[in-house]
């Protein structure tokens, strides 16, 4: 089982791990390709101006400590360092160490900054609006290219559940069969809310340690029920109506 998952703008000021070092990341043989994005991001957050900044971290106001270095600050767990509405909902640290060790082994996040990591995997504190460029990089792109065929591999054979929004589909292309929810309320589908409902279906994969297909499809996910399921390409979708 891999769950597929975005991060979050949110973000905790926790600091107390080590630093950036390739023992922080899954794929330790593409670190340099990360360390190419960090060191562009460490140059441009030390060269460029306060607007060019606040543009940047999607920030109105300015604040002098936006310019640290970010190979200078301690990390935390990406489930821990992550704290928007879906991180919200699956609540990690209300978790048995159980469920929190299966979560943090089987949640691949996609950072707009640091490309696909472990949920367990360590990260220091940042800030990086969606979609916002540095240094003329395309992040989705550059990380595409450089680890797709690592995750080819790493995916290999594996009952995947792809909970990203859709702007980090960008990130990287699936190319087998996996299994995707959507969620309707009303006869609207949901978007804003939707990250609540992809936090909540994680916590319970999570909760259950789901490792198959049928597994998935036996969560009792409080407050929603299956609408229908439709197979779109190598997409089958479970559409979850919310009451």
């Amino acid at each position: 089982m891999k769950i597929l998952f975005s991060p979050s703008e949110m973000k905790s000021e926790q600091s107390g791990g080590p630093r950036i070092c390739e023992r922080n990341f899954i794929f330790a043989d593409l670190y340099e390709k990360r360390l190419q994005m960090l060191r562009a991001y460490a140059d441009f957050t030390k060269g460029a101006s306060e607007a060019e900044l606040c543009k940047l971290f999607g920030l109105k106001k300015w604040d002098a400590a936006l310019r640290e270095n970010i190979f200078e600050k301690g990390c935390a767990k990406a489930l821990l360092r992550y704290t928007g509405t879906a991180y919200r909902a699956l609540g990690y640290a209300s978790l048995s160490p159980g469920a929190q060790e299966f979560v943090e082994r089987n949640t691949i996040i996609f950072s707009n900054l640091f490309g696909p990591v472990l949920g367990g995997d360590a990260l220091p504190n940042y800030k990086l609006k969606q979609g916002e460029r540095f240094g003329g990089i395309d992040a989705a792109k550059f990380y595409r290219d450089s680890f797709s065929a690592a995750l080819d591999r790493y995916l290999a054979d594996e009952c995947i559940v792809d909970l990203r929004a859709g702007f980090y589909e960008k990130f990287y292309e699936m190319k087998r069969e996996y299994l995707s929810f959507s969620f309707i309320k009303g006869g609207k589908v949901l978007s804003h809310y939707a990250k609540v409902w992809r936090g909540k279906v994680l916590r319970e994969i999570a909760l259950a340690r789901a490792c198959s297909e049928a597994e998935v499809l036996a969560l009792r996910l409080g407050g929603a029920s299956v609408l229908e399921i439709k197979q779109i390409g190598l997409k089958k979708e479970i559409v979850l109506e919310i009451s």
